[in-house]
C-alpha cells in the first residue's frame, strides 16, 4: 500500500496531476481575521504557523498605520512600535506566553488592530503619458514551431 503523501493523500503520486486535489491540499477559503489568528494561537492550533502569520500581519500594520495610530498603540505597546513588537513576538510567546496572550486577547487592543487609523494614500497622475496596449499572436514558423510574439501598440490620446 502506498505511503500517505505530504498532505495526507492516500496516493504517493502527485494529487494535482492525478486530479485528486480536493481533500489533499489545504483549502484556500476566506482569509482569517487577526482576531481568529490570535484565537488559533491560544487554542494551540498550528501555533508556529499562526505566530508567523500574526507577525506578518503586525508588520503590515506597521507599514500602513498613521502617526495618530502610533500614539494609540503606545497605550498597549512601548512607544507604539508595532514593528519591534512583531519582531519580538515569537520570543515573547515562548518565554512569557500568558502575559503576551493577555495583551493579544484584550478586546480594546484587538479592535485597534482591526480598525487602526491608516496613513493617507497619495496618487500621482502623469498627464503627458501614453497608454500602451499589448497583444499576443501565435504564428507558425518555417519549421512548424509555434512562436508567440508580443505586439506593442502606442495609443494616442
Amino acid at each position: 500500500m502506498p505511503k500517505p503523501g505530504k498532505w495526507g493523500c492516500k496516493s504517493a503520486r502527485d494529487p494535482i496531476r492525478d486530479g485528486q486535489v480536493e481533500g489533499c491540499y489545504p483549502a484556500f477559503g476566506e482569509p482569517c481575521t487577526i482576531v481568529e489568528i490570535i484565537e488559533d494561537i491560544w487554542g494551540n492550533r498550528d501555533r508556529d504557523y499562526n505566530i508567523r502569520r500574526l507577525v506578518k500581519r503586525l508588520q503590515r500594520i506597521e507599514k500602513e498605520m498613521s502617526g495618530e495610530a502610533r500614539g494609540m498603540f503606545a497605550a498597549h505597546i512601548p512607544a507604539g512600535d508595532v514593528g519591534k513588537y512583531a519582531s519580538d513576538l515569537p520570543r515573547r510567546l515562548s518565554h512569557a506566553f500568558g502575559d503576551t496572550m493577555t495583551l493579544l486577547q484584550d478586546k480594546v487592543f484587538q479592535d485597534l488592530l482591526m480598525n487602526y487609523p491608516r496613513k493617507e494614500r497619495r496618487f500621482i497622475v502623469a498627464y503627458e503619458t501614453q497608454d500602451i496596449h499589448a497583444r499576443y499572436e501565435t504564428i507558425i514558423s518555417q519549421h512548424d514551431c509555434k512562436r508567440t510574439i508580443l505586439f506593442i501598440e502606442r495609443q494616442g490620446r
